[in-house]
């Protein structure tokens, strides 16, 4: 497997890492940093801080510490290449990867998808697409409206030879767009109306089909993942949206794309759909760039209740409250504004309600006596336990305890107790502090802020067995190791064993402002301590020498190791 270029991940630290924290934490200046509250584990007081002159972040509450990707990892679940490549799509940072493996053709890829919405947005108004059209404007869209959602179709008899003049087979195949190979090859989308899934900077990356035959049994299908396309971070329409959102601070989420049709042309101009996925928390964090109220449009049978519930856990995990609004069974956005217009449409949206209070209100609703009524508030209990944020906590609890009838006060002290009691804090304290490795703590320290060439030059007549650390022993030959690879060493911050520890040493103060100078004179401390050990070591084997040979040989080696000594004294500052 092709491994992301060096060059992606420099380009990576080159960015202010507030950038990259902040549409997920709200951050406030604190002197030269930025701080706020964990995103890893509740507390009212913020522990959170960012430092952007080091590109770190490191929490004083859990000591949850590393750079920027690490963040994106551990705040939305991804393995290091998804984190990467988040931050690429989010940065406009063109992922590259190293020629020791397969390059994944993300560049061929986007050009095809291109190709294919161009075609099929011609081949949808031509008379190859009439049944298709005819369609659509049944459903009452009109061609201004189709032609701004880039609609299109792609008949059976699709060409694929248009597309193999331009594209490998092998580009073909991973786009998902076509499947089988040689003269078998054939189009996943045929006989569908096609709907272009855009990233959110407005690249075609995906798509999904409405089939055109009433015996097909999939009416849709979306493309599979690819090197480009992850269903569970992309939003339907989000690339045309955002600007409104961001203007309006709002959105409405809706479940289909006739959904998301309809509602623009009723002037909702903020409305993303989330093809037919659960909530992610991954569209969360894209909506949090520009929003502050967040909408969920909801069916009002079975299947809209348990999108609320799974939109609830993704929502308390990520921080936000949105509201939802529940269309009467049977009902969609799309059929409901067709058939009672926009502004009873907009009565609908004015029910909106808040999707904890209404939780807290309906698991009141469905206990219809004591003991049930008990044990849903048990469970909003541990609801409400799950809230990181202790304001948000105590605002529910005062819902809940008049729903429910019950003291704010012992309910509020059992919420906040256990809560507690789950804070994630992890002791992180060394025993092993004594002064002879305070200095390799620092000279790593040092080692983490310097140029390769800096680096060259401070590590030459030092080794491993110069260390009496073991961690910081890992953590030099790792530095050495990625220097002489030219590598960025910032990929420790992501190694599972050594990621935060790293975090740590790069924040760790200097004691001067000349971090190289710093990292000479802590390098001679590390040597001084090292031939230190040797002499008393000698001294203990000249004691118990009794052969005058051998005595003379261990004299000569300790007088050796003195002037080595005195030397490295005469050079520490």
């Amino acid at each position: 497997m092709a491994r992301i270029s060096s060059a992606v991940i420099e380009d990576i630290t080159q960015l202010n890492i507030a950038d990259i924290v902040s549409p997920h934490v709200e951050l406030t200046r604190a002197g030269r940093n930025m701080r706020g509250l964990c995103p890893f584990h509740s507390e009212k007081t913020p522990s959170f801080n960012v430092h952007e002159d080091k590109g770190i972040f490191k929490c004083f509450g859990c000591n949850e510490a590393g750079d920027g990707i690490t963040f994106i990892m551990k705040y939305l679940n991804l393995d290091y290449v998804d984190a990467v490549s988040y931050i690429c799509e989010n940065f406009g940072i063109e992922l590259r990867y190293d020629d020791s493996g397969p390059v994944k053709p993300t560049k061929d890829l986007k050009d095809l998808h291109e190709a294919v919405l161009e075609y099929a947005s011609k081949e949808l108004f031509s008379d190859t697409g009439k049944r298709a059209l005819d369609y659509l404007y049944g459903r009452g869209f009109e061609r201004p409206l189709i032609e701004s959602f880039n609609l299109g179709y792609l008949s059976p008899q699709v060409s694929i030879s248009r597309f193999e003049k331009h594209f490998s087979q092998t580009v073909l195949k991973e786009s998902g767009i076509f499947t089988g190979s040689g003269n078998d090859m054939r189009c996943f989308f045929a006989d569908r109306i096609i709907f272009p899934i855009h990233n959110r900077s407005g690249s075609c990356v995906g798509f999904s089909g409405r089939t055109m035959n009433p015996e097909e049994k999939a009416k849709y299908k979306n493309s599979p993942e690819t090197a480009i396309f992850f269903k569970r971070r992309e939003l339907f329409n989000l690339h045309r949206a955002k600007d409104a959102m961001t203007a309006s601070k709002r959105c409405y989420i809706a479940e289909g794309y006739f959904d998301v049709m309809r509602m623009v042309a009723a002037g909702y101009t903020e409305t993303v759909a989330i093809m037919g996925t659960a909530f992610t928390k991954e569209q969360v964090t894209l909506l949090k760039r520009h929003c502050e109220e967040y909408n969920l449009i909801l069916d009002g049978d079975q299947a809209g209740q348990k999108a609320m519930r799974d939109s609830r856990a993704v929502a308390i995990e990520a921080n936000i409250y949105p509201n939802v609004i529940f269309l009467p069974e049977g009902e969609d956005p799309d059929t409901y504004i067709k058939g009672k217009g926009v502004d009873a449409f907009a009565k609908i949206v004015d029910t909106k309600e808040d999707l904890l209070t209404y939780t807290i209100k309906l698991a009141r609703r469905d206990a219809t006596d004591d003991n049930k009524r008990f044990n849903r508030l048990e469970q909003i209990k541990s609801m409400l336990q799950t809230l990181r944020d202790p304001y948000r906590r105590d605002h529910y609890a005062a819902q809940a305890a008049e729903i429910f009838g019950v003291s704010l006060d012992m309910l509020s002290a059992d919420v906040n107790a256990t809560s507690r009691s789950k804070k994630p804090i992890v002791e992180h304290v060394s025993k092993k502090s004594s002064t002879i490795n305070i200095c390799e703590k620092n000279l790593v320290s040092c080692l983490l802020q310097l140029s390769e060439e800096e680096i060259y030059s401070i590590v030459d007549g030092l080794g491993p067995a110069y260390f009496e650390d073991k961690t910081m022993q890992t953590i030099f030959n790792k530095i050495v190791e990625l220097s002489e690879k030219n590598a960025n060493i910032n990929v420790l911050l992501n190694d599972p064993e050594l990621g935060q520890i790293t975090a740590e040493l790069i924040i760790r103060d200097s004691a001067c402002e000349d971090v190289y100078a710093e990292a000479v004179n802590n390098k001679y401390q590390v040597q001084l301590n090292y031939y230190e050990n040797a002499r008393r070591a000698n001294a203990r084997q000249l004691s118990q020498i009794t052969n005058e040979d051998e005595k003379m040989k261990l004299f000569m080696e300790g007088q050796k190791l003195l002037g080595i000594v005195r030397e490295l004294k005469s050079k520490i500052s």
